[in-house]
């Protein structure tokens, strides 16, 4: 399937605790060019961090255990600057979140509800990827070693 945006493999890592959102999310993400990696927790999204350096994170914020908002506090603790799509099946949810986001000094570029319409989330990903400062790579630091591996 051939897109109108084409991301030229930027690479984007979906963290949601709901595996057929997850897949879902990361489905539409590859239909437009995007590389996608899938984290089921904080622990996963950890793990695929430091082995992938993915350039956007689409975050649920409603999850067991570390929800994201724990989620959002750690980035910003580690000084990550990797910009954040914020997604749940609780609209209400979405702007507290993203205002928190925002205060904690990271970057939100969006905030949809689920289940996620895909020109929305074409439109945030068009706008994300098209701002200008948006380099590829490097975005947290310490927290990803910027290898690919498959």
């Amino acid at each position: 399937m051939r897109s109108r945006l084409d991301l030229g493999a930027r690479r984007l890592l979906v963290v949601d605790d709901d595996a057929a959102d997850r897949q879902a999310i990361g489905r539409l993400a590859e239909a437009y060019g995007c590389l996608v990696r899938e984290a089921g927790c904080h622990a996963e999204m950890t793990v695929v961090m430091r082995a992938w350096d993915p350039e956007m994170l689409v975050l649920d914020v409603v999850m067991p255990e570390v929800d994201g908002i724990g989620i959002l506090r750690r980035l910003a603790e580690e000084h990550c600057r990797i910009p954040v799509l914020l997604v749940s099946a609780y609209n209400d949810m979405l702007k507290p979140v993203h205002n928190l986001a925002s205060v904690y000094g990271l970057r939100v570029v969006g905030e949809i509800s689920k289940p996620v319409a895909a020109r929305r989330f074409e439109a945030t990903l068009r706008h994300a990827f098209g701002a200008p400062g948006n380099a590829r790579g490097g975005m947290c630091g310490e927290t990803t070693g910027g290898s690919d591996t498959r």
